[in-house]
């Protein structure tokens, strides 16, 4: 007789998840043909079988409870791999560069004052990305007339392995542009 997992042709056993019983009649990589006392054969994998009890012997009868609870651990493992692993996504880092949240007194400074200190904070910014290994980062700009807009995305443009995108509409509007950074990304 062919023997599998303890399980032989001949065999007489049940299925942990309903009242069918049988006895096997051939077992192929992992599933047992099992025929019925009604006649019918279903397929069942090894994990999904456990000894007749009501068919052994006095002394079997406590190695097949513990058989039986072998395999109901193989079955969750089973359940287990079977789930889609879910990729660990690491949310963009966010640096708002409005101004008014990088100064406190911002009233007093001149346009190109601002842009410098915009400017600076999102090269800093990408510096730690780059330097954490962030796989994103959003800048956060604003609409206005674009003029910070066009300055980050030249910005952006002079480092290796970078590239942009407008970021999530429904999260930042128009006024925000996403950077991949890629593991080969360099300051120039």
């Amino acid at each position: 007789m062919a023997v599998n997992q303890g399980f032989s042709i001949g065999d007489r056993v049940e299925a942990i998840e309903d009242n069918t019983q049988g006895v096997i009649v051939s077992i192929d990589q992992g599933i047992a043909l099992v025929r019925t006392e009604d006649g019918f054969e279903l397929e069942f994998e090894l994990y999904e079988l456990v000894p007749q009890l009501a068919h052994q012997p006095l002394n079997m009868a406590a190695a097949a409870h513990k058989q039986k609870e072998v395999q109901q651990e193989a079955r969750k493992k089973h359940k287990q791999k079977q789930q889609p692993k879910r990729a660990k996504t690491i949310p963009p880092m966010e640096v708002d560069l409005h101004i008014e949240k990088l100064v406190k007194d911002h009233r007093r400074l001149m346009p190109h004052e601002h842009l410098e200190i915009q400017l600076d904070r999102a090269k800093r910014s990408i510096d730690l990305a780059i330097q954490k290994k962030l796989p994103k980062l959003v800048l956060i700009h604003g609409v206005g007339e674009g003029v910070l807009k066009a300055e980050l995305h030249f910005l952006i443009g002079r480092y290796d392995g970078l590239r942009h995108e407008p970021a999530d509409y429904q999260k930042y509007g128009q006024g925000a542009t996403l950077i991949h950074v890629s593991q080969k990304a360099s300051r120039w």
